[in-house]
Parts: C-alpha cells; structure tokens; sequence
C-alpha cells in the first residue's frame, strides 16, 4: 500500500518539526514543507501531495484562500481559529 503524501504549511519551525514526528509515527510521508500560503501553492504544484495540512492564520494570504485557489485536498488546521473562522472554512458565507 502507498504511504500518503503530505505537504506541511506553517511559519512556525517547531510546529513543522512537531507534525514531522506525528506523521512519521502513523507511516505519512512528509513530502514537503512550505512557511507561507504563496509558497504552498507553487509547491502543492510542483510536489503534488495526497494532502495539504496547512495553518489558517498566516501573513499576506490565508491557509483558507491559499485552498480555495488550489486543486488539491486540504486539512485546515488553527490553535486560535474561533467559530466564524471556522465557519468560513467550511464553506460558509
């Protein structure tokens, strides 16, 4: 069976490096990292994961419009993301 590819969005290094650990004890693969949405989106292109796991909150564009402009499955995740932000994620508004 083949390991699921994931590409890591977050600035933050430690929490990259945490998810890192996480994925590699459940068999994921890590194919890549990115620390901002304009990077994410060149390299889900160029890498092509099964998913993108990407922070919500990040500077200039946001995880949620950086998945909105792709074509690739995303995981959206936030420590601090409140209920209309998360509200938005699922398609409202």
């Amino acid at each position: 069976m083949q390991r699921i590819g994931v590409l890591v969005v977050d600035p933050s290094p430690a929490v990259v490096d945490g998810l890192e650990s996480i994925l590699r004890a459940h068999d994921v693969q890590m194919v890549g990292t990115a620390s901002s949405a304009e990077e994410a989106i060149d390299r889900a292109r160029e890498l092509r994961p099964d998913v993108v796991l990407m922070d919500l909150e990040m500077t200039h564009i946001g995880g949620l419009e950086a998945t909105l402009s792709g074509h690739y499955q995303a995981i959206i995740a936030s420590g601090w993301a409140g209920p209309i932000r998360g509200y938005q994620a699922c398609g409202g508004w």
